[in-house]
Formats: structure tokens, sequence, C-alpha cells
């Protein structure tokens, strides 16, 4: 039997995160992210990591980075597959507090609706729920035994849900696993690919989800 091991760190806290405002690409990780993330190397020290592959926004290659201070594998793949969920740009930098950041949340975030509705000029649902097969396939195919990806928290999530409920993941499933699962920086959640199980409509074990120091 044929099974490996995939390990998904999302970045650590961001300066951004710690002033409670809305993310773009850009933004680098806060002291305590840096702390966070050379924590997380130092729990995956025995891990034997064969690979790395990361988001390419700074806030995760900046986590790469220190994770790998421990690490030290030189096999890093960046790729856009493993990227957050596009804000709507008219809320990016908000605080979250802010009232056309509620609006926006509460819309994509919070309320059923059409999967391919949109609020703005974000990533919608069915787009996020597309990336996430697309990366889905892209593990399968490139992803050695023993993988790390860095990656985010809301894509995150969505790779999950896709992992869970399959190609019929709706609105109203993504948003309950999403609201009830929180993804903290730098948490550590672990997954299986049972390559052997050649009939089984699913062949993704989740194993632990957001562990933490």
């Amino acid at each position: 039997m044929f099974v490996r091991n995939f390990y998904f760190v999302r970045h650590g806290e961001t300066i951004l995160n710690s002033e409670q405002k809305r993310q773009g690409e850009r933004g680098g990780l806060s002291p305590k992210g840096i702390e966070q993330a050379f924590k997380v190397g130092a729990r995956l020290r025995n891990f034997k990591i064969k690979k790395i592959f990361c988001s390419p926004f700074e806030r995760a290659m900046q986590t790469a980075d220190e994770i790998n201070k421990t690490l030290q594998t030189k096999n890093i793949e960046y790729t856009p597959l493993l990227e957050e969920r596009r804000n709507p740009s008219e809320i990016v930098n908000l605080g979250y507090q802010d009232l056309l950041t509620k609006q926006a949340i509460n819309s994509i975030d919070l309320s059923y609706h059409d999967p391919n509705a949109r609020w703005a000029d974000e990533e919608n649902f069915q787009d996020l729920k597309d990336r996430a097969f697309e990366c889905q396939k892209y593990i399968i195919d490139r992803a050695p035994n023993k993988s790390l990806f860095v990656t985010h928290g809301i894509f995150l999530k969505m790779l999950l849900s896709t992992m869970i409920y399959g190609k019929g993941l709706t609105v109203e499933q993504y948003i309950r696993l999403s609201v009830f699962n929180p993804a903290d920086n730098a948490g550590l959640t672990v997954i299986k690919y049972h390559d052997w199980r050649i009939f089984s409509k699913n062949k993704w074990e989740i194993i632990a989800y957001n562990s933490n120091f």
C-alpha cells in the first residue's frame, strides 16, 4: 500500500494581521509571525520533509524561509495555486471593523449565495473551488511523500472542503466548515493521500487540522 503524507502550514502572523486589516498580496510577517514560523520548523525537524511547496505571497515565502532554517531543504517550489483568495480590492488594507469590510465579508464569507455570485472584483466561491481542484491535481502529480505546503487560511479551508466533499461541494457546506473551523497563523494540518485506493471516491484523509504548539 502506498500512502503519501502531506503537511500544510498557514503563514505566520503578519503586520496587517496584528493590525486587524484585510490583506492583499503584499505584506510581511510581524516579529511574532517570524517566531511562529521558526517554531513550526523546529516542530517539523524530525519529519524528514523532502520538498516545500509555497505560495509566492511575501508572508508565505517568509514563513517558508523561517521554517527552512531548521529543515535545510534545497527543494522549494513556488506556485500561485497556493495563493490566498483574492479579496475585493476595495477592502485591502481596511480594518476588520470597517463598514465596507463587514459588508464584503458578510456577502462572500458568511451568507449563502449563488456559487458564481460576485460582490466586486474578488475571487468568488466558484473561482476558489476550481483552483482548489486544480491544486489537488498539482499535489497528486508533483508532490513526493513528506511534502510541506505553506499557504493561507481561506484557501486552505477551501482545499480541505473539496477534499472532504468532492465536486459536489456547495456554498452552504463550505461556509459551515469555514466558520466553525478557524485557521490560526502557523497552524499545522496533516493529510494522507492513499494512492492505493483505486476504487474509492476519496483518497484524501485529514489526520489533524490547525494543530498548534
